[in-house]
């Protein structure tokens, strides 16, 4: 078996975190999830989609700066295990299907009978708490498609965190 010696000081340590700022992002992939959180014991359910960065925008809409193109941004999380979380992840849903706010007679139209289900594959959590899962095929649809994001930086427990301030279609 071949020795790997990687180089360390060629990499970062996680991911970029971005600027404010208006960039574009490729959808990459998308994975669902289910865990049952510590705290309260309630079972946390969603789905997070894998993104890459295409570029800064400028103020008109185009792409001015694509240095860190190709490199892999924050997850973006969706949650539906309560009907609280409902709303802010169709907004976020209706820009990866290219709607945007006032669309959404159409995109609620569009989606009639659409697999938007995360199941739970096993009984019981493992011992980390998470749950294997599988994602209803509608979720996966806008795998390949690209979204216009306002995203800032963050703090939570004292470490630097990517938010996602505006989520919209890229025209």
């Amino acid at each position: 078996m071949n020795r790997f010696a990687p180089d360390f000081a060629e990499v970062k340590a996680g991911l970029k975190i971005y600027d404010r700022g208006e960039y574009e992002v490729k959808v990459t992939g998308v994975d669902g999830f289910a865990y049952v959180r510590d705290k309260d014991k309630v079972t946390v359910v969603g789905v997070k989609y894998k993104l890459e960065m295409v570029g800064k925008l400028g103020n008109d809409g185009t792409i001015f700066d694509d240095t860190d193109a190709g490199e892999s941004v924050v997850p973006m999380k969706l949650y539906i295990h309560s009907k609280k979380g409902w709303g802010f992840t169709k907004q976020t849903l209706m820009a990866l299907f290219g709607y945007t706010d006032e669309q959404e007679d159409d995109f609620n139209e569009a989606i009639e009978g659409y697999d938007f289900g995360v199941e739970p594959t096993d009984d019981e959590p493992d011992e980390e708490g998470a749950f294997e899962v599988e994602i209803g095929g509608s979720w996966k649809e806008p795998v390949g498609g690209r979204l216009h994001v306002t995203l800032k930086k963050g703090i939570w427990e004292e470490r630097p965190t990517q938010e996602f301030v505006a989520i919209r279609p890229a025209s």
